[in-house]
């Protein structure tokens, strides 16, 4: 899944720099491996909606209607996510 930057119009620009979406009808699966794999690299973090400061600022993610979001927080992680996911 390619890196999306994040901007002033986009949920999550406050606290991330970077979305990855995906198709929640086709990509369940998918979502539970990048996060699980989210998990294990950054440690604990929570659903976007509720995170607040002090919360883990490497990533976080999203449950929209019709898609999951993966939120990433800096250049850093990015780079390590795209070596594994793109």
């Amino acid at each position: 899944m390619k890196l999306k930057k994040l901007d002033r119009r986009m949920k999550g620009f406050v606290n991330f720099k970077y979305v990855a979406k995906l198709r929640r009808r086709t990509d369940s699966k998918k979502f539970k491996e990048m996060r699980q794999w989210c998990w294990e690299q950054w440690g604990a973090s929570c659903e976007q909606d509720i995170w607040e400061e002090g919360d883990n600022p490497a990533w976080s993610w999203g449950v929209e209607d019709y898609e999951f979001r993966i939120y990433i927080g800096s250049d850093k992680e990015a780079a390590w996510y795209t070596l594994k996911w793109a």
